[in-house]
């Protein structure tokens, strides 16, 4: 997640000397990666989970990948909290809430990757726009 720091601090440079434009467009590009590292890694993990279980395993798998998937995010965000970044509790409750999903999914239609990483994009995709939002409505309210 460091590389998104790659998008991040020149944007708060340029939100700095009032280039809105590049600002926006350098934000959008690090919450894009985030975004895409999140929805990855969790895809990834219920792969990986899913192809282990079976029909009598099924359920405590799934409940192993959502936790494997979602403690990197806790703990991210918790860091993040504490340093005083408010949107990383945004990150985590739509990862948390994708997981959720796509385990309702698996559970009672099997596993699919493209089903599954279709679920984690839309999901995480409103939470890149409500991200968006709020980055542009902290901006005017300055």
């Amino acid at each position: 997640m460091t590389l998104g720091l790659v998008f991040s601090a020149p944007a708060i440079a340029m939100h700095e000397r009032g280039n809105v434009t590049s600002a926006y467009i350098l934000t959008f590009l690090s919450l894009a990666y985030s975004v895409t590292v999140l929805t990855a890694w969790c895809v990834f993990v219920f792969a990986l989970y899913a192809a282990h279980a079976d029909k009598n395993s099924l359920i405590p798998v799934l409940i192993w990948s959502y936790s494997v998937a979602t403690t990197p995010v806790v703990v991210l965000a918790h860091y993040d909290l504490r340093r005083g970044v408010q949107n990383s509790g945004t990150l985590a409750f739509f990862t948390f809430f994708s997981c959720i999903i796509v385990s309702l999914e698996i559970f009672t239609e099997g596993f699919s990757l493209p089903t599954v990483s279709s679920i984690f994009g839309s999901v995480m995709f409103i939470a890149l726009l409500i991200l968006l939002s709020d980055f542009y409505l902290a901006r005017k309210s300055r």
